[in-house]
Parts: C-alpha cells; structure tokens; sequence
C-alpha cells in the first residue's frame, strides 16, 4: 500500500488508470457515489492540499473528525477513508455473476484504483481547470468587442448538478436613475458560456458523455467542452472557445 501512495503528482502525459473493468463495477455499483463517499473536488477547492498523499489524509481526517457534521470550512464529510472506499469497490464485484467477469481483482488493486480516483485525478483535474481558466481570461483580454465580460470558476451547483467548471459572465449595468444619485445600477450578471475541462479520454466514454450532456441541458446557457490530450494542449483553445461571444457578451 505505501508503494502507491505518492507526494508527487504524475506528469500530464501519464495515463491514469481509472477507466476499464474497475471503473464499470464502480460506477455500475455506485462505490463512487458522493453520498457513500467524499465531496472530493469540495475538499480541494477548500482546502487546497498540495499532494495525493496530502489529499488522502484529508479525506480520512473528514471521515474521523467530520462524520457526524461537516467541516465548518468545507461544509463537506466523508463517508469513509480511501481504504474503505477500496473495500466497498472490492466486495461489490463479487454481487457480479462470475461468467460476466474476467477476473476477481485483489484488494491491494481496488486501492490502487480508488487512490487514483480520489487521490491523484482531482489534483490533476484542477490544475487543468485552472490551466484553462487563465487561458480563457487571457484570450477574452484581447477581445475588445467584448469588454463586460468575465470569467469565474463554477459553483458546487453549477458543477456538479450542472457539469460545468468554468461561467463565463456579461457584467451590465442599468443606465442612470434618480433612485441611484446619478450613478450607474449594478445588475445581476448574465451567464453567456459554460464551460466543462476534461481529458480527451472522456469523448470515448458515452455513458458519461450521455449523462453530462443531461446535466448541462439544465445550465440555462449554452455548454461546451475544452478537452486536453496527453501533452496538456487544449482542444479547442481559450481563442477558439471566446471567438463566438459577440459583441454583448451573447453568443453569436
């Protein structure tokens, strides 16, 4: 076990293995569910570990210390330790028919699979985010037909019930009034673009495709993705996402 836990993240064109068989009894039996296990992109946002080894300790200290009530910081608890969650993904390929598997995986591999899932992808994952969010402000400082607008990260809500990681926004205001002094209103901002950051490996993976697809039919705003190969280039790039946005900040 000590063997897989790591303080250094892997470089960005090592594949993680967190898809195959694995991954279809995770997520068949809901072992990844937020409910049965940790808020894990909550945690980090929050409170910013510096590692997979780091994460994994945080998500234990939520389990020991948070399991009853959340964080205060947070607002998140977890449901259980990385161990434990390898342990529900081990005993739940046993509830499969013997004939509609290949072969029983260890423990010791489960833990291998769950570390990467909530250990090393999350930290991986944001980077990446915020890789894309600074190439998106950048391009959108160059566009001067577009001057209102800004770039921000999604809420809890907009991520995860609406599979979003980045809101691009037109800032407006109301023209002057008597009930303002003379002064320009603030008006609520108007969501132009959603954007969803991930690995290009997901454009394979339909079932999630499918139900994100769902998820951001909700958003209220048009949704698109920006995708990274092994090499960390996005497809399409920051100029290519913002080239649509019109002169008021709507999509042309």
């Amino acid at each position: 076990m000590n063997a897989i836990r790591t303080t250094r993240m892997p470089t960005i064109d090592q594949r993680l293995p967190t898809g195959g068989e694995l991954n279809r009894i995770n997520e068949r039996f809901q072992c990844n569910a937020r409910c049965t296990t940790v808020p894990v992109m909550e945690l980090v946002r929050h409170h910013r570990p510096t590692s997979p080894e780091a994460l994994r300790t945080l998500i234990e200290h939520h389990h020991l210390h948070h399991h009853l009530h959340k964080c205060p910081q947070c607002n998140c608890k977890s449901a259980g330790s990385v161990e434990q969650f390898a342990t529900t993904l081990y005993t739940a390929q046993f509830r499969e028919p013997s004939q509609h598997v290949q072969r029983r995986y260890t423990w010791d591999e489960c833990y291998r699979f769950q570390y990467t899932l909530f250990c090393v992808a999350p930290l991986r994952g944001l980077a990446m985010e915020h890789m894309a969010l600074r190439h998106i402000r950048e391009a959108l400082a160059g566009l001067t037909t577009a001057p209102t607008l800004v770039v921000r990260e999604a809420t809890e809500h907009e991520d995860v019930m609406c599979a979003v990681d980045i809101v691009v926004e037109r800032v407006v205001t109301q023209d002057a009034g008597v009930d303002t002094g003379g002064e320009p209103a603030p008006v609520a901002p108007a969501i132009v673009l959603g954007i969803q950051v991930k690995p290009e490996s997901v454009l394979h993976r339909k079932c999630v495709m499918e139900q994100n697809r769902q998820k951001q039919e909700t958003f209220g705003a048009p949704v698109t993705f920006m995708v990274y190969d092994r090499k960390g280039v996005f497809r399409p790039t920051a100029n290519g996402v913002v080239k649509g946005v019109g002169v008021k900040g709507g999509m042309v």
